[in-house]
């Protein structure tokens, strides 16, 4: 009996480290994610603003920063929903504090300046849309 009671509590234990690892998992994707859109953005709109509207003209370039900043919005509101989750103990929770703050900002924009220097601006800014405007937490229609 005890033998049972001990198997049915590690069986019970290992179901909840599994679904607070698929809910960790699942946020801090979505995270590491919007964060390279706001990397890649931000080479974007800080250091080629002038060069698209020229190339671009004024609508895609704000649908350019419109991404980016839809990317920024769902990245700072993950820091106010995991906390919420009741899905996660608190030591997931505080892994995703931990991991969500090593962003991936920094890949993104480093992937933002090679893909101008090699391709130009009108390929690099489709290749931020499809990368960046297919998540689901954007609200903002394909160009």
């Amino acid at each position: 009996m005890k033998t049972r009671l001990i198997a049915a509590i590690i069986a019970l234990t290992s179901t909840i480290a599994a679904a607070d690892q698929a809910t960790y998992d699942k946020y801090i994707e979505e995270s590491n994610q919007a964060s390279f859109c706001i990397g890649f953005g931000d080479i974007l709109q800080n250091y080629h603003l002038d060069e698209m509207v020229e190339v671009l003209g004024e609508d895609r370039t704000m649908k350019v920063m419109d991404v980016r900043n839809s990317a920024l919005n769902r990245w700072v509101s993950l820091f106010i929903e995991v906390p919420l989750e009741s899905s996660m103990n608190k030591i997931w929770k505080q892994r995703f504090q931990n991991n969500a703050k090593d962003s991936r900002q920094v890949d993104g924009q480093r992937h933002g300046r090679n893909m101008y220097k090699f391709v130009g601006l009108r390929p690099t800014v489709i290749l931020f849309f499809d990368q960046c405007k297919k998540q689901t937490w954007l609200d903002v229609l394909t160009p």
